[in-house]
């Protein structure tokens, strides 16, 4: 399956223990990406397996199935209107 190319970036202002300028960084960032051009077979292993990551953590039946196991760890008072009955609807 062929789609869009994405790059992810995880920073936190600190590289390795040191804070690092912004022309530091973007000149790693690239020198990573020359080496990657440099070796497309990398590129592309690196590539299936961010796919692969990102079809697990952002899976809508897990989603789903995470939001409705939040909601049923809620305490049963927390789901009545003010009033203990029902909940109020919007007209």
């Amino acid at each position: 399956m062929t789609g869009r190319r994405v790059l992810f970036v995880h920073h936190t202002g600190v590289l390795g223990g040191t804070e690092r300028s912004l022309l530091e960084l973007a000149s790693a960032l690239a020198a990573h990406l020359e080496a990657l051009l440099a070796r497309p077979d990398a590129a592309r292993a690196m590539g299936g397996a961010g796919r692969e990551r990102a079809l697990s953590l952002f899976d809508i039946d897990r989603a789903a199935g995470e939001i409705l196991a939040l909601y049923a760890s809620l305490p049963a008072r927390g789901r009545t209107g003010r009033d203990g009955g029902a909940p109020e609807r919007a007209p």
